[in-house]
């Protein structure tokens, strides 16, 4: 590695010198066969997608195929989140909850429109009956 950079609100960047890192040796651990739970990309289906969610996506995968390869049982967690009830939510915001605001997109307003909504259920559940 050529340097280390550290960065606010916590970011570490890692600079690799690939001449050196060409040169090095590389070998797989021994088989281990013990069991590993990797659980990796939840992204909200109310909120527009961006190029993070992928490369998220893309760390986790890895991850998983590199300890499957070197002999670990690896059991994926890939929760695509429930979009029955965050659908729902966002449609009963739609029919309930008026929502002023200038948005760019469909999905940022959806968003603001779903978390809304719930605030308005925690509202009602605490009302007296």
């Amino acid at each position: 590695m050529s340097r280390v950079e550290i960065l606010p609100p916590g970011f570490l960047n890692l600079f690799i010198n690939w001449e050196e890192w060409v040169q090095r040796d590389f070998e797989l651990p021994k088989y281990t066969n013990e069991k590993v739970v990797i659980e990796h990309t939840s992204i909200n289906p109310n909120k527009s997608a961006h190029i993070g969610h992928l490369r998220n996506s893309c760390i986790g995968d890895t991850l998983v195929r590199l300890l499957r390869r070197v002999g670990y049982h690896v059991e994926v967690h890939n929760y695509i989140d429930d979009l029955g009830n965050q659908l729902a939510d966002t449609v009963v915001g739609l029919l309930n909850i008026p929502l002023s605001g200038e948005y760019e997109r469909f999905g940022d307003y959806c968003w603001d429109l779903y978390a809304t909504t719930n605030k308005e259920y925690q509202t009602v559940e605490k009302a007296p009956i």
